[in-house]
């Protein structure tokens, strides 16, 4: 079930379009991302010691792989679940014609809620506060057009 788009009107009078847009960032914007390298690494490095655990450690009902496999696996699903939700959190777009034309963009802080998270963004709109960052709300773009 999807988010409808919503209308707010701003202190100024200019009418303001809020809908839930996906993010489909392509490789070079993902690069620019603040941990990307860092996670790139990890990520990496993860997987490296999987495939060791797997290859050195080929008897799975050993003591030694045992112990490896509580250590790995518990890591390797928390890292994957961080990704998924962080991949799945949507965006939240609003722009005006103006006079000025406007765009703000905001990612929400998690992927459930957007309904209320939206509510949160039209009513920054309409206090005149659209460059701020309500609550679950984090501010990424804000363009002049």
């Amino acid at each position: 079930m999807g988010v409808a788009p919503r209308r707010a009107v701003s202190p100024d009078g200019r009418v303001w379009r809020v809908e839930k847009i996906r993010e489909r960032p392509s490789l070079a914007e993902t690069r620019k991302e603040p941990f990307f390298w860092a996670s790139a690494v990890v990520t990496f490095l993860l997987i490296a010691f999987m495939v060791r655990l797997v290859i050195v450690d080929y008897t799975l009902f050993d003591s030694r792989s045992l112990y490896a496999l509580a250590f790995v696996v518990p890591l390797a699903l928390l890292w994957l679940t961080e990704r998924t939700m962080n991949l799945l959190r949507p965006h939240i777009r609003a722009e005006t014609d103006g006079p000025p034309a406007e765009r703000v963009e905001w990612k929400t802080t998690h992927p459930l809620g957007t309904s209320r998270l939206m509510d949160r963004a039209v009513e920054a709109i309409e206090a005149g506060l659209h460059d701020s960052e309500p609550r679950g709300l984090s501010l990424l773009q804000l363009e002049y057009r």
